[in-house]
């Protein structure tokens, strides 16, 4: 055997290890909680459970999981049971919570079950809360069980809630749940009620639940689903089971869908069940 056939035959043994290497990548992990606190202002948590890049599994069982600010210019980020690649993860939890309280000028960023490439995420949860106190400026996102391309997932969870109380302008909230994008992307979600609240002038409510781009399915339950805001110049915006590209999408809503404002200069827009 020539040197450089020896050369060939090496890397492709090293190959063949490595991939076996990340094949066998596993992390199993039991936690009967989980929680961060911080006080003061400019701080930031991060915290990750259960989520896959790359290949590999996860296993996680957690009690409950919170995050807690009390201050200004905070950020919290979590991510639970998301999967980037082709791994696998499955997620048990008791209730997930962020909460800021007493500031402006703060950020929520929660990912629950999403999954992008060929992976899959299986999620089972109780309550799901994003709740902030007072300020302005104030963002809160949650993404929950959306899938891109060829990926699945499957998401179980309690009520959904995101509130924002005495704060002022320009607060913003968002949800998305069981949105598929992409050619062979599913997405399997089964939730409690979904709660949308806020008070205060110049604010901003997004919801986009089981929507579908391309040719993707979305198979959605909820409980009954609901935008409140009080105060002036605010908006609501919701987007329930649109289907562009050629898709499909089911979305179950027992208890219906109700916007609700009250003040002046408000603006309330409602899309459901649109193909194009």
């Amino acid at each position: 055997m020539t040197r450089q056939n020896l050369r060939i035959l090496a890397v492709a043994v090293a190959a063949a290890f490595a991939l076996g290497a990340q094949a066998q990548t596993k992390s199993d992990v039991k936690v009967d909680k989980v929680e961060q606190r911080q006080t003061g202002q400019d701080n930031k948590q991060f915290l990750d459970l259960g989520n896959v890049e790359r290949g590999g599994k996860s296993d996680v069982k957690a009690g409950t999981v919170k995050q807690q600010q009390a201050g200004t210019r905070n950020q919290q980020k979590m991510g639970v049971g998301n999967v980037v690649g082709t791994g696998s993860s499955k997620v048990k939890t008791g209730d997930i919570t962020q909460q800021q309280l007493h500031g402006s000028d703060n950020v929520q960023n929660m990912a629950i079950g999403n999954v992008a490439g060929t992976g899959k995420s299986d999620v089972d949860t109780k309550a799901i809360r994003q709740t902030q106190t007072g300020g302005t400026g104030a963002k809160q996102d949650m993404q929950v069980g959306n899938a891109k391309y060829n990926a699945t997932t499957k998401v179980r969870t309690g009520t959904i809630t995101q509130t924002q109380q005495q704060g002022g302008q320009g607060t913003v909230q968002e949800i998305k749940i069981g949105n598929a994008q992409g050619g062979g992307a599913g997405s399997d979600v089964k939730t409690g009620n979904v709660l949308q609240s806020q008070t205060g002038a110049n604010r901003e409510q997004r919801m986009g639940i089981g929507n579908v781009v391309g040719t993707g399915k979305s198979n959605v339950v909820t409980g009954p689903i609901t935008q409140t805001q009080t105060g002036t110049k605010n908006t609501q915006g919701l987007q329930v089971g649109n289907v562009t590209g050629g898709g499909t999408s089911k979305v179950v809503i027992p208890g219906g869908i109700t916007q609700s404002q009250s003040g002046e200069k408000n603006e309330q827009q409602t899309n459901i069940g649109n193909v194009k």
